[in-house]
């Protein structure tokens, strides 16, 4: 399966990950990783479209359903490593192995 990370989906992660940690900033608030985390990533947000599954994405893998993870291919973890380190990061497509 294709997917394709546009700068829609890098610009609403970034929107999204700019809630969150206003959110989390709260004193005594703190919200799961995990309701987050599909709408905080560019690739999560990309595969769900993709796919018509809310993805979870973890780092390594994608997860489209209960049953089974997918291994992500290097270029996807390395995109995943700088966004999550603030790094400038831009469109890019994968083939994901199903």
């Amino acid at each position: 399966m294709r997917i394709d990370v546009t700068q829609e989906h890098i610009d609403k992660a970034l929107d999204y990950a700019t809630i969150r940690r206003a959110y989390n900033n709260k004193p005594g608030i703190r919200m799961p990783k995990d309701v987050w985390c599909s709408f905080s990533c560019p690739i999560a947000l990309a595969a769900t479209e993709a796919c018509g599954k809310e993805a979870q994405v973890n780092g390594t893998t994608v997860a489209l359903d209960v049953k089974e993870d997918y291994m992500l291919p290097s270029e996807a973890q390395e995109f995943i490593n700088e966004f999550d380190l603030g790094g400038t990061v831009v469109p890019f497509s994968f083939e994901l192995v199903m």
